[in-house]
């Protein structure tokens, strides 16, 4: 054999002894550490259930009081939610008042303007002093209409 593959070889025996020793004293102490450590005394035991029980209890005990003070929230937000209706329900009353004299108003005038426009010419020849008998004779009209629309225009 080489001289060079003799110390390769040995050197790898000594760190595989190494390692297994490593690791053997590893294992040892991971399992000492944990019977030292752990809670095998049965007062630790309950101690530690009690002190689960009460922090339990306590979480309880903060749902239940959340869980009133939600309900009293909604409340609350019902109660607003009613307010809020009835007031949008006598804005709306009042609103749907002022639009309607809004629209009759609107609908007067615009009623008007086409009664203006319609009987333009009988209005123009009544300003020029015309009687309604010679307005009815140039417009091809009834009297009685001509003398109604010359009403309705004083």
């Amino acid at each position: 054999m080489d001289y060079n593959s003799i110390i390769i070889l040995i050197g790898s025996i000594i760190i595989i002894v190494a390692l297994y020793f490593l690791l053997r004293n590893k294992k040892e102490d991971f399992y000492g550490e944990y019977i030292t450590t752990s809670p095998l005394n049965e007062n630790h035991i309950k101690d530690f259930e009690r002190l689960i029980r009460e922090g339990n209890q306590k979480t309880i005990d903060e749902i239940n009081r959340l869980k009133l003070e939600i309900r009293e929230l909604k409340k609350h937000v019902k109660t607003m939610e009613n307010l809020i209706e009835e007031h949008k329900k006598d804005d709306s009353l009042q609103n749907e008042n002022f639009n309607n004299m809004e629209e009759e108003n609107f609908n007067y005038l615009l009623n008007y303007n086409k009664f203006i426009h319609k009987n333009k010419d009988v209005i123009e020849l009544f300003k020029n002093n015309k009687t309604p008998e010679e307005i009815a004779r140039i417009l091809n009209k009834s009297i009685r209409e001509v003398e109604m629309v010359t009403k309705l225009v004083k």
